[in-house]
């Protein structure tokens, strides 16, 4: 380093090499630009492009040979500025700004929301921890590159899907496999799933379709567009209103109370105008079929089905949408095994070492896995290794040939 600084302090800057360096200088201020505004969401300004060249001009004033220290250091900095933007602080902003995003949501339910009182407090997220668990998952993503070559983020991706996989999907898709479903007549206090067709009791109009109902989820999204052109919508305000009614089967009808009722995989009805969209989400009385998971008890000496505080669940969906899921559970659970597998195999060829001679292909599994594990392990047969000891014979014992 001292010698760089001596070689440097030695080198004589005229006129031309100091116009050369503004120039630089330039180049590289826009590049500082792209990634601080780019990366770092920082706004410096028309008047940044000036502050380079005028720190180059003072220091060559106070020392000529300064400005190429300056002109280079300036260089080099570019580089771990762009890796740092693009490793931790563009995705610890983009992290904290969703984050922040569904939190302002989450609030803005609850306080736009006439029904308010029935919704459990919304667990706010914190962007730090998100950042961390991101950041948490690139560093096994390339500690297990290099450990295993691509056998390593492909094993960790099928893991991460598996592990996913058990957290996914609504309560009510999951407890329905495990649940049976009971005739409303015969249905047992608890924890129970029914089945049956919508009947109003006290009908209600809904705002969009003014449709007769008992009840609707309605939403105001404000309509935006980012740079690409691409449509986003922001919800600006929220409202449900639910009064209680009946589910019936063939048995016999069973009485709602819809506090803290989910609907899901309902129709949407929608219209826009003045730069909004206006949607909703009806539960009208049809000939159609729904599915319900709540807790079944006894109010006032009549049988009534609402939520479920230990489970947390009051949700209805028509029963369409129950065996679609169903039916690609089943094609999906069919097709795991062997997704995984071939996941696995080709992880595996792309970590070895293949090449191609005279004699054929040979395979040559990743270093980690032949060191590791026994049934990677390169063992030579035993003909391979009697041809190879006899070969080694002949070549200790063979006589000297004489000119």
């Amino acid at each position: 380093m001292e010698d760089l600084y001596n070689s440097i302090m030695q080198q004589q800057v005229d006129a031309g090499l100091l116009i050369g360096a503004l120039v630089v200088s330039l180049i590289v201020a826009f590049f500082h630009y792209m990634i601080f505004t780019g990366l770092y969401k920082i706004n410096l300004g028309k008047y940044f492009f000036a502050v380079y060249p005028l720190l180059l001009g003072v220091l060559y004033f106070i020392q000529p040979q300064f400005m190429l220290i300056g002109i280079g250091g300036l260089f080099v900095l570019t580089f771990p500025m762009a890796l740092l933007g693009i490793v931790i602080i563009a995705p610890a902003l983009g992290i904290r700004e969703r984050v922040n995003y569904q939190n302002k949501q989450q609030e803005l339910v609850r306080i736009t929301n006439k029904n308010a009182q029935y919704l459990k407090p919304a667990k706010k997220k914190n962007w730090i921890w998100e950042l961390l668990k991101s950041l948490f998952f690139i560093a096994c993503f390339f500690g297990s590159f290099a450990v295993l070559g691509f056998f390593g983020p492909i094993l960790l991706i099928v893991l991460t899907a598996i592990i996913s996989k058990k957290r996914s999907g609504s309560s009510l898709m999951k407890l329905q496999k495990s649940l049976p479903t009971s005739k409303i007549r015969s249905v047992a206090m608890g924890l129970a799933e029914i089945q049956g067709k919508i009947v109003i009791d006290e009908a209600l109009t809904s705002r969009v379709k003014s449709k007769r109902c008992a009840g609707y989820y309605y939403l105001i999204q404000e309509i935006s567009h980012d740079d690409d052109g691409k449509e986003q919508l922001s919800t600006i305000h929220t409202d449900f209103l639910y009064n209680p009614f009946f589910l019936e089967d063939e048995t016999g009808r069973i009485k709602v109370i819809p506090d803290k009722l989910q609907l899901l995989h309902f129709n949407e009805y929608s219209y826009r105008s003045n730069g909004k969209k206006y949607t909703e989400y009806v539960l009208e009385e049809d000939n159609k079929l729904y599915l319900m998971i709540g807790k079944a008890s006894i109010e006032n000496n009549e049988p009534v089905f609402a939520y479920d505080e230990n489970k947390r669940i009051l949700s209805i969906t028509p029963t369409t949408a129950v065996e679609k899921y169903d039916q690609a559970m089943y094609y999906l659970s069919k097709a795991r095994p062997y997704i995984v597998a071939f996941l696995l195999w080709a992880a595996f060829i792309l970590s070895s070492d293949i090449r191609v001679t005279s004699s054929g292909v040979s395979v040559s599994p990743h270093s980690y896995l032949n060191k590791n594990f026994g049934i990677f392990k390169n063992n030579k047969s035993e003909k391979e290794e009697q041809v190879n000891n006899e070969n080694s014979d002949e070549a200790i014992y063979a006589e000297p040939v004489e000119n």
